[in-house]
């Protein structure tokens, strides 16, 4: 017979370990990520849009950052600066970069357009899904 896990369990396991601090971003929680999507109604090139995330806790989290955004067409203009990395938006839409935040520390994630950009489809396109790896510590006798 299948045990299922106290309801408490599960939201202690889908809870999340960072904090996540920005006023660029609208944050939306789902199990064990959140999604970030600008709070702003255009992009300015003149601007930069900013996520600081914090790790209170004593060990490593180990987080996945990636996009959906996956047109060509699109290269070229919105970029991630993480960890002194820029990534573009669209090379995150295919492949995801993984990251650990040491504890006690903190790690910002920068948005820069390259060009002025109204457009509510851009928008879209630019949000950021980061997803924490819970690492399961195997105990061998």
């Amino acid at each position: 017979k299948k045990q299922l896990k106290p309801q408490s369990e599960t939201d202690e396991i889908n809870k999340l370990q960072l904090e996540y601090l920005t006023s660029d971003f609208v944050k939306e929680n789902e199990a064990q990520s959140i999604q970030l999507k600008l709070s702003h109604a255009a992009f300015n090139r003149e601007e930069t849009y900013k996520i600081n995330i914090v790790n209170h806790k004593e060990e490593n989290v180990k987080i996945a950052i990636r996009t959906f955004y996956k047109n060509e067409k699109g290269r070229g203009k919105i970029f991630l600066h993480i960890d002194s990395k820029k990534y573009d938006i669209v090379d995150l839409g295919y492949e995801h970069v993984e990251m650990f935040i040491p504890p006690h520390s903190q790690t910002s994630i920068v948005m820069q357009s390259t060009q002025n950009i109204d457009k509510k489809s851009w928008i879209n396109a630019a949000i950021l899904q980061i997803k924490e790896i819970h690492l399961c510590k195997k105990v061998i006798e």
